[in-house]
């Protein structure tokens, strides 16, 4: 474990986010970063999420509904598969996930 200060912290994401295992962060730094880190794998479109307490756990697509683009037949259904993916292996469905995934 390591404290890292939120600057420095995007810096060592973009350099080599294969560095970081988990960041734990308060909520207004965690959005930061995972923009930037969504940034680095294509997008938001691509970029799953998950918040994962001791006794629940939520998982979502980081861009949200996206109602603007409602009807017009551009949104990008990946990172909410992925979510779903994280989910499935949160509740120890790991070849359901797999499947998914493929």
């Amino acid at each position: 474990m390591d404290t890292v200060i939120v600057d420095a912290c995007a810096m060592k994401l973009v350099l080599d986010p294969r560095q970081f295992d988990v960041l734990v962060t308060t909520n207004l730094f965690g959005d930061i970063l995972s923009d930037l880190v969504a940034g680095l794998v294509g997008g938001l479109g691509m970029a799953p999420g998950a918040n994962i307490g001791e006794d629940s756990a939520i998982f979502e697509a980081v861009h949200g509904s996206a109602p603007d683009i409602v009807g017009m037949g551009l949104a990008n259904p990946v990172a909410l598969m992925l979510a779903a993916v994280m989910l499935l292996d949160h509740i120890h469905l790991t070849e359901m996930a797999m499947r998914l995934k493929r």
